[in-house]
């Protein structure tokens, strides 16, 4: 049987997803801001709904953006940019999770490592949900969601690596 190749398939189809959404909210927002002048915090749904599918890419976006040229294509194409990557890492990991605490020697320090990338990661995108589930209550849930699951990636990686070194031998 072959096996899917998931770095390739997850990236592509994410970021089909959310350049689509992105459109849409492009054609909404054009829409919206004809009928009001003080609209400058409007995202419609279709952007929220990006930007909640790919809310780690959109915490660095967000950071990034003040560096960015302004217009639509710029600040769009880095976050599209952003969102391959975000899902090229996803699907390295799916596709190699069986192996990814293989070695004997590196599966501690290497599940330590993951342990720490998600707990900051956890504390990061927790921050900037709370920070937006006021204003946009759609993105603060989807960034709490992420949370959940970079806590969940946190406590999968350190029970395995653990796990995986108490049945290695030497």
């Amino acid at each position: 049987m072959r096996r899917i190749p998931w770095p390739y398939v997850l990236p592509f189809c994410n970021t089909v997803v959310a350049a689509v959404l992105l459109y849409l909210g492009g054609q909404e927002r054009a829409h919206y801001f004809a009928d009001k002048m003080s609209a400058w915090d409007y995202i419609p749904p279709a952007t929220q709904i990006a930007y909640l599918i790919n809310f780690p890419a959109y915490i660095l976006w967000s950071a990034a953006r003040t560096l960015l040229p302004a217009g639509a294509l710029a600040q769009n194409g880095c976050f599209l940019v952003l969102i391959l990557a975000l899902w090229y890492l996803i699907g390295v990991w799916v596709a190699n999770k069986e192996s990814f605490l293989s070695l004997a020697r590196v599966r501690r320090a290497r599940a330590w490592l993951i342990c720490t990338v998600a707990i900051v990661g956890t504390a990061t995108v927790g921050l900037f949900a709370l920070a937006d589930l006021s204003l946009h209550p759609l993105l603060g849930l989807g960034g709490l969601c992420w949370c959940l699951s970079l806590a969940w990636l946190s406590v999968f990686t350190m029970t395995q690596g653990k796990e995986k070194c108490q049945r290695a031998p030497g």
